[in-house]
Order: C-alpha cells, then sequence, then structure tokens
C-alpha cells in the first residue's frame, strides 16, 4: 500500500504480508472481467470486421498463408492463433468469441496491475471496471487491434523494474518481445508501440544522475536489449511467412495499399463538437460516445502538465523505496502519454470511438491517476472536474452493458426452455428476443450446417441463402461472394463462406474500395472466375445505399467484374437482399 503526504513524500509498505491476497484479488478481477464481458456481449455477428477474421483463419487452417493466398490488411499471429484453436476446437464463432474476450479481460487485468502497483488498489479497481465497460462497449470482436492494445500495455508492465532502478536483462528482453508480438497483430500499432517505448527509454536513461558515458552506456545496453526481444518475437515467424514466398504480396497488403488508399477512400472527419453539445442539450445522449474521440486530447494534454510538475515536492532525503515509486509512477504516467498519442495519430484518419479504442484506454488511465504535485484547490477541481467528465462519456458503454445484459439474460432463459410467461421471457417479448432465441438464428442449437454460429446471430435471409448453397455445392467447392455492383464499394459479406463452409474462388475475398473498384483488380478476379468456373456466385445489396463522406461513396467507373457476371450467370434464387447466380450452361 502507498500513502501520499501533502509534502510530497510517498511511504511505501511493501506489503509482503499481503502478497496472497494481491495475487487472488487479480486473479478476481481477471474471472470478474471475463464473465461481464461473456455476459454483456453482442451475439450478433458482423459480415465484414469478424467475417475476414473467421475465415481468415480457416485459410490458415487449411493451408493458405497470408498475403500470398488471399488478401489481408492485418498482420498474421490473429489467424494462426485462430487457426490453432480451429483445430483443437473446430471452427466456430464460439471459440474465437471466448478467444477475444479473454484477451480483453487479460487487458482489464493488466490494467489493474500498473495501476495497483504504482498508485493505490481503490483506483485500481476502480480503473478495471471503467475499463471493462469501455471494452465491452466496443463490439468489433475478432478485431487484432485488441490483442494489439494488450501487449502493447504488458510490454509498458515489464519496464516497471527498470523504473524502479533495477538493471536486469528479463524486463527489457520481456518488453521487446511484447511489441514484437503486438507487430505481429497490427504492425502499424507494434510500430507506434515500440516508438512511445523507446522514447520513453530513451528520456528515462538521459535524466539519470549518471556522468554521460555511463548514461551512453546505459541506454546502449537498454536498446540493444529491447531490440533483441523484438527481434526474438518477430524475425521467426517473418522468416517463415518469407520462405513461404509472400514477400512481395505481404509488403502490397501491409503497406502499400493502405498507403496509396487508405486515407483517402476510407477516411472519417472528427464530429463536431458543437453537434454534439447540442444533441446533449437536448438530452439526446447518445451522441455522448462520439466526444470519447477527443478523450485522448485531454488526457495527453493532462499527462504532459503531471509530468512536467513532477517531483517538485520530493526532497533530497526522501527514502529509497519512496524514490523508486515514485519514477515508476512518473516513467509509467510518460509512456502511457506517449502511447495516448501515438495511437491517437493512427486512429486519426478513420475517427470513431472504436479505431479510437487503442487511445482511449490509456487515456481512462491517464483521466484517473494524474496528479498536480502540489495539491492545491484548484488542481484538485481540475481533477475533480476531469472525472466527472470522464464518468459522463462513459454513460453510454454503461447503457450498452445493461441493454445487453438483459437482452442475453432473456435470450439464455428462452433457449433453455424457460416457459413463454417466465419474467425473462415477458421482459424482452416486446422486441422479439424471446421468439428469436427459439428459432434457428441465434439458437445454441442449430440446424446441420449452421453449426459454426452456434448460439450467435446473423442476418434474417442468410440461413436460408447458406443452405440453398450447402445443397446445391460440396462442402470443398469454392463459390463467389460478391456485391450487387463492385464500381463502388463499402464491405463485403466475407462471414458467408465461413458459416457456409465453402472456399472463396478469389484471393481477393477481403473487399475494399479504392482495391476491388480498380480495373487491375477486377480484371484478376475475372480471370480466376474464368480459370476456375464456379458454380454459383453470391451477390448481396446490403450495402449499396451506405455511403461515407470521403472518395469511396463515389463510383470508380469500373464495371469489368459486374458485366463478366451478367454475362456468365443468371438469378437461380433470391432471399431479401441476397441473390444466388448460376453458371450459364455453355
Amino acid at each position: 500500500m502507498t500513502h501520499d503526504l501533502s509534502n510530497g513524500i510517498v511511504i511505501v509498505d511493501t506489503g509482503r504480508q499481503n502478497r496472497p491476497l494481491r495475487h487472488w484479488t487479480a486473479i478476481g478481477v481477471l474471472g470478474c472481467a471475463f464473465l461481464f464481458l461473456c455476459a454483456t456481449m453482442l451475439r450478433v455477428v458482423n459480415e465484414y470486421d469478424e467475417g475476414l477474421i473467421l475465415f481468415g483463419s480457416t485459410r490458415v487452417l487449411s493451408g493458405d498463408v497470408p498475403y500470398r493466398d488471399f488478401f489481408r490488411t492485418y498482420g498474421p499471429a490473429q489467424f494462426y492463433v485462430l487457426a490453432a484453436l480451429f483445430k483443437l476446437f473446430g471452427p466456430s464463432v464460439l471459440v474465437e468469441r471466448l478467444w477475444d474476450l479473454l484477451i480483453r479481460a487479460c487487458t482489464v487485468l493488466v490494467v489493474y496491475l500498473i495501476v495497483d502497483g504504482a498508485w493505490s488498489r481503490k483506483r485500481a479497481i476502480f480503473l478495471a471496471a471503467l475499463t471493462c465497460m469501455w471494452l465491452s462497449y466496443f463490439g468489433s470482436y475478432g478485431f487484432p487491434v485488441f490483442p494489439s492494445l494488450l501487449f502493447s500495455l504488458l510490454s509498458l508492465y515489464c519496464l516497471v523494474p527498470i523504473y524502479r532502478g533495477c538493471r536486469p536483462i528479463a524486463p527489457l528482453l520481456a518488453s521487446g518481445i511484447g511489441v514484437g508480438v503486438t507487430i505481429l497483430f497490427r504492425h502499424d500499432v507494434g510500430v507506434a508501440a515500440a516508438v512511445g517505448s523507446a522514447l520513453t527509454l530513451g528520456l528515462f536513461h538521459i535524466t539519470q544522475k549518471l556522468d554521460t558515458p555511463n548514461k551512453i552506456s546505459a541506454l546502449l545496453r537498454s536498446v540493444m536489449i529491447y531490440a533483441g526481444g523484438i527481434a526474438l518475437a518477430l524475425v521467426p515467424p517473418l522468416a517463415l511467412l518469407l520462405a513461404a514466398g509472400g514477400a512481395h504480396d505481404m509488403l502490397l497488403d501491409l503497406v502499400l495499399i493502405p498507403a496509396r488508399i487508405y486515407v483517402r477512400v476510407a477516411s472519417l472527419p472528427f464530429p463536431s463538437v458543437v453537434a454534439i453539445a447540442r444533441e446533449i442539450m437536448h438530452l439526446r445522449l447518445a451522441s455522448l460516445d462520439q466526444a470519447a474521440v477527443y478523450l485522448p486530447i485531454v488526457a495527453v494534454l493532462l499527462g504532459i502538465m503531471a509530468v512536467l510538475t513532477f517531483g517538485r515536492g520530493q526532497r533530497a532525503t526522501t527514502p529509497i523505496d519512496n524514490q523508486a515509486l515514485i519514477s515508476q509512477r512518473l516513467w509509467t504516467l510518460v509512456q502511457l502519454t506517449f502511447f495516448s498519442l501515438l495511437f491517437f495519430l493512427k486512429g486519426w484518419v478513420r475517427v470513431s470511438p472504436l479505431h479510437m479504442a487503442l487511445s482511449i484506454v490509456p487515456s481512462l488511465v491517464i483521466m484517473t491517476v494524474w496528479q498536480f504535485e502540489r495539491r492545491s484547490s484548484a488542481a484538485k477541481i481540475l481533477f475533480g472536474v476531469g472525472i466527472t467528465w470522464l464518468l459522463f462519456i462513459s454513460l453510454p458503454p454503461m447503457w450498452n452493458a445493461r441493454s445487453r445484459f438483459a437482452e442475453n439474460l432473456a435470450w439464455a432463459a428462452a433457449d433453455g426452455g424457460a416457459p413463454s410467461n417466465s419474467v425473462f421471457a415477458l421482459a424482452r417479448s416486446e422486441n422479439g428476443v424471446f421468439a428469436r432465441a427459439r428459432s434457428e438464428n441465434g439458437s445454441c442449437f442449430p440446424p446441420e450446417g449452421l453449426e459454426r454460429i452456434r448460439c450467435f446471430y446473423i442476418s434474417r435471409e442468410e440461413p436460408a441463402a447458406i443452405r440453398y448453397i450447402q445443397q446445391h455445392t460440396a462442402e470443398n467447392e469454392a463459390i463467389f461472394v460478391g456485391l450487387n455492383r463492385h464500381d463502388k464499394i463499402f464491405v463485403n459479406n466475407v462471414l458467408f463462406h465461413f458459416v457456409s463452409k465453402r472456399p472463396s474462388v478469389t484471393k481477393w475475398d477481403m473487399f475494399a474500395p479504392g482495391v476491388q473498384t480498380t480495373i487491375e483488380i477486377q480484371s484478376e478476379i475475372v480471370g480466376e472466375l474464368q480459370t476456375r468456373r464456379p458454380r454459383y456466385v453470391v451477390l448481396t445489396s446490403k450495402w449499396d445505399s451506405v455511403e461515407e463522406p470521403n472518395e469511396g461513396a463515389h463510383s470508380s467507373g469500373v464495371l469489368v467484374l459486374d458485366q463478366f457476371i451478367r454475362a456468365n450467370y443468371y438469378t437461380v434464387a433470391a432471399f431479401g437482399p441476397i441473390t444466388i447466380l448460376e453458371h450459364r450452361p455453355n
């Protein structure tokens, strides 16, 4: 335990006698976070973001190599981890969700450990609860951003002994490995985490009370060990991918295509502060979550101010243990501020709470633990205002958690055979949850062919379309799943491949504006269709009318793929927005 005194000296109780209690508390935090995330999970499966992870993992399981055999803009780690889990437990949404929720629960635990070790247990528990609420709210299950967030924060936690003045090799090596693993999940996030950690370590060594040669020696030693840890995690997997012949495709998917098109065709502007304020004034508080994209800006400014005033109240006679804790607080705050800033810059292009999730989580920590060293009345008021605003913009995640919990509880009671007049059934009968829970879509006992979505929902028309394809094709027979038009693209239904257990006829199964809308890629897809001649094509018009404020909303004018499909396929079935076409007989 730690106690702050008005003169800036921190009294430390090492708490060795409480270590078993600390361990059990940490286990309790992890368990509670996992159960909460399960109870508040959205059970609708996203056709695009989640679908491309699920289907990409099954492609790896069947022997395909990312980038060489299928287009993806994410690192390879998530696909290989899920492929291994699918090998053990069978491919299913449930396996992927449990992995995702475990990652998020571990993130909550790491946040708790960071704050508990440097500040106090009360703040740590408060932050764990708040972080858990936000991680539940973000949704987007299977998104590689969340493993990246976990390993970035874990790399920070590994550096704590260094910030306390120790010089062992293991923390630096472990932190480097954490960053290397982050790069394998999301290369852009990993590079940002490496830069943030390197800057913090550099400043830490520069400010140490050593002569210049010793400072340089210590800094070089840290850099070498840290870089060695990154290489240890990163080099073997990359060497295997390169050996598989995917060097050019990897460069294209991970660097060249995102650099050329992402800002131009996928950018989203910052939400208007005036519009958000107007919505709040009219008590339409649903817009509060949009204010969360500004949270990192406030957190970074407060973090900088807190760092610049840090240690001014510390006396030269402060005990060694207290100096170590003060150093730990300072440099943890510095690295969190770097993380928030760099992750914020990464999310700048496509501005939304989800795409700012990487920056929002460390910002929650900064907003809760920052403080000026001299606690004036103005500083206390500012801290109170900050916490109040933080809780205010956290209302949507709180409401969302309550709503999802009630719906999942009603579904569990209904699917478990609760009578129609039970309290659970009556609680949600008005929006059809009870009725849907007894249907095959969302049931934990689905009919044959839909086993992979056990306990989860897909769009209403999709099960019938999937059954049609399953009845008319063999399990290993490739199909093409596309859109009603390919000159303008928002997203596509990658999930259809995963649920129907039918492979893709093309490596370009993940559609993106600026990629499949070009004549080069459409011509390549047409070539694959001509070579492999799939019997069936599945098209959907679900996203035809979706338009974002960027170049992706405009037609590219390229109709090569659409013209080929119309000339060679004819409609045989339709299920809502989904149309199934069969190859014309020769």
